[in-house]
């Protein structure tokens, strides 16, 4: 279902952890993208391994927030590793609520943050690979500025069932085998991902 501006959205760290200024830096983006952003308080702390928590505080936070019926979307804060624990651990002990009580709602992220994508997509629930609250901001590169944010949030509060891209759009696709070189029609699936998690 599509967002409306001022819908409240998670921050959540699969991953790995954030400081609390980053986290203020991650809740401007949201605010300058016209949504509202929600931390719930077991997000972070215990991070002995870099991790934002523990895994089963991780686990059950982000059970938690998809269950929240208020809040519309989760943005994750960066990736790094430690999702697929995550997912392994969410399949064990959350695999009949998936089912009964995830309410569905868009996770958007990449890189590590894949496993969450392939395993939810797996259950019906929508995914965006897409950015990543912190990714580059340190760098001042603009590959994750307030741009493509906007577009994100456009898509959210927007969406499209289809997108067509024809000679006029200005999108040059590259053939990577012989039936894409000679066919004027294909279809299917796009799945987008880390290429570790994905193979």
């Amino acid at each position: 279902p599509a967002l409306s501006l001022g819908d409240k959205v998670a921050i959540i760290a699969p991953s790995r952890g954030a400081s609390s200024e980053e986290v203020n830096q991650a809740k401007d983006l949201l605010l300058g993208i016209g949504f509202e952003p929600v931390v719930l308080a077991c997000t972070f702390g215990d991070n002995t391994f870099g991790y934002a928590n523990t895994d089963s505080e991780r686990v059950k936070c982000f059970n938690n927030v998809m269950n929240n019926r208020d809040i519309k979307a989760l943005f994750a804060i960066r990736g790094g590793n430690g999702a697929s624990d995550v997912v392994f651990l969410l399949e064990k002990y959350y695999s009949q609520e998936l089912k009964e009580t995830w309410q569905s709602k868009p996770v958007i992220g990449f890189s590590d943050v894949t496993a969450l994508h392939l395993f939810l997509n797996s259950k019906g629930i929508p995914t965006i690979h897409g950015p990543v609250l912190l990714y580059n901001q340190e760098t001042g590169s603009n590959m994750n500025g307030e741009q493509v944010f906007s577009e994100v949030a456009d898509y959210l509060v927007n969406p499209m069932n289809e997108k067509q891209y024809d000679e006029w759009s200005g999108v040059n696709f590259i053939p990577m085998n012989q039936e894409a070189s000679f066919s004027k029609h294909i279809s299917g699936i796009l799945t987008g991902g880390n290429l570790t998690l994905v193979a």
